[in-house]
């Protein structure tokens, strides 16, 4: 994809009102399903940070730490969905990366 082609792309991103414009990437739809599965993350990112230092959260009777009580047990399940957003997130980029990539080559001609 030459200059021209890059500016153009990026004028009629301009035009449709878009906040990122990703000129090789053909379908709007795979940067959608990537803002989608990113904005999980740092949801159940601050949730995993207030598991340490949740008030009452660890059994003193059972000699504290691993042994949870209370809120903590119910917010350890989103330890696993931190790590299942990951994976996602994961999947949405490549699949981001691998539709610029298919894009460019047919610009550049190495169909």
């Amino acid at each position: 994809m030459n200059a021209d082609e890059m500016v153009d792309g990026a004028l009629a991103g301009f035009d449709q009102g878009e906040f990122i414009t990703i000129p090789s990437l053909p379908d709007l739809a795979d940067w959608e399903a990537y803002e989608t599965a990113r904005q999980p993350v740092f949801t159940f990112i601050a949730t995993v940070t207030i598991i340490p230092f949740m008030p009452d959260g660890w059994a003193a009777s059972a000699g504290g730490f691993p042994a949870m009580v209370g809120n903590v047990a119910f917010l350890m399940k989103d330890v696993v969905l931190l790590a299942v957003s990951f994976y996602l997130l994961k999947q949405d980029l490549a699949r981001v990366t691998h539709a610029a990539e298919i894009c460019l080559m047919k610009f550049e001609g190495y169909d």
